[in-house]
This record gives C-alpha cells, structure tokens and sequence, in this order.
C-alpha cells in the first residue's frame, strides 16, 4: 500500500534511523523495518529515491511503500507499520513556512500526558511555551555527543535528549564556529531567527522498565537550514 506521510522526524536510532510523521489523515506512521539484530529501524539507504536525492527529510510528504501495522501488546508503539524496501520513497512536495506551521498547529497536543504518563502511545507534537537552552556539550554514558534540550511546556520544565539528526547537524555546526556549547533561549532564537517553535516527542522502546521520552524532530518557523552528513548522524 502507497501511503504519503508528511516526514516530522529524522531521528538517529544506532547508526540508523527511525522515521515518523503523519498521513492525510493525521495519523502518525512510523515506517520500520526488523534489523538484523532484532530491533526496528529505518535504513539510511532508505532515506533516497530513485535519482538517489535524500527525500525522507523534515517536513517533505513523500510516497511511501507499506506492507502491514506491525501488532503492539502491552507497549505504546501503536503507530509502528512494516515498510517495503523493495520500493523506493517518491518526493510529492515540500512544505513551506506557511503550510508548515499551519500543520503544526493542527496537530499539535496541549498535554504530554498520554506519551509520558499513560503511554497510550508513542508520538506528538507539542509547541513549548518557551525554550530554556540548548545543549551541545552534554555527552551520553558512552562518551557520544548528546544534545539537550530544557524547554517549557504546560508550566512544567522538561528536559529531553534529542535524536533529531538535523539538530546535531547544527550543535556541530554552531560549535565549528565558535558559539558556546550551552545557549540560552534568547541566545538560541537570535541565532536562527524564528518566531515559532515546535518539537515532535517520542518514546524510544523500553529499557530498564521504562519508555523514554526523546526529541525526535525540532521544527522551527522559518526552517533552520543545516547541511547533513549521514556518515556521522
């Protein structure tokens, strides 16, 4: 089945990907694949359609080919559907700043709750009351960069890890230009000019007994543009 998802997450999973976004109908999709090691990911080599050009990217609706939803017991990753690799992702069109931002005010929650707290399921997409900072010097356990992000949301203050590949790409592109690795807010907006701020939430699967909650796609209006290397998500 060709299904056209309007793309709002590229996040890093491993040295692969996991995808999201939502259908004609807003519903959220995330198009997965069983890896070798026994988990689900999207293929980086997924990510390009038939003239090699990346169209799985922020904010593109693209074609995209899927088998069947993937049954979820006891978890909340009921948007998890198989996708075909056979097939490749056709591009239909890219939104702009205008179309973006109404998609996200359409869709966009006034509550965490069903994601953090009764993990009713796995995906949405909040605009935070205000951003606090951003970090680009926090590293995981492992010693690997890890950005976070502080944000207010519903007068509560979270803090997220972010596996937005988009993201990264900027932390490592403000930081090869010098700017400090933890920004304020105001410092944060007067660097990329926005006047909007939204964020996709998602649970990563369970470990040590919980889901999760991540930064898995940051959307600012206007799009901040950064250049990927998908050799170093």
């Amino acid at each position: 089945m060709k299904k056209k998802i309007t793309v709002l997450a590229v996040s890093k999973l491993g040295n692969e990907l996991c995808v999201a976004g939502v259908d004609e109908d807003r519903n959220w999709i995330r198009p997965t694949c069983l890896s070798s090691g026994g988990w689900r990911q999207f293929y980086k080599v997924d990510i390009y359609d038939e003239n090699n050009m990346p169209v799985i990217s922020l904010s593109n609706v693209v074609a995209i080919y899927l088998t069947h939803p993937i049954p979820q017991i006891d978890t909340p990753h009921i948007e998890d559907w198989e996708y075909d690799r056979s097939f490749k992702p056709t591009l239909i069109r890219t939104l702009n700043n205008s179309q973006r931002l109404k998609l996200f005010q359409e869709i966009s929650q006034r509550t965490l709750d069903p994601l953090i707290r009764n993990y009713e399921r796995s995906l949405c997409l909040i605009e935070p009351s205000s951003i606090v900072s951003a970090n680009f010097a926090n590293t995981s356990f492992r010693g690997e960069y890890q950005p976070i992000l502080v944000f207010r949301f519903e007068g509560q203050l979270y803090s997220y890890k972010v596996t937005d590949i988009y993201w990264r790409a900027l932390g490592r592109n403000l930081l090869a230009r010098g700017y400090n690795p933890v920004l304020e807010g105001e410092e944060l907006q007067s660097i990329l000019e926005y006047s909007k701020f939204f964020l996709t939430i998602g649970l990563g699967r369970q470990f040590r007994g919980r889901y999760w909650p991540l930064i898995v796609g940051v959307h600012t209006v206007p799009y901040f543009p950064v250049r990927i290397n998908y050799e170093n998500i």
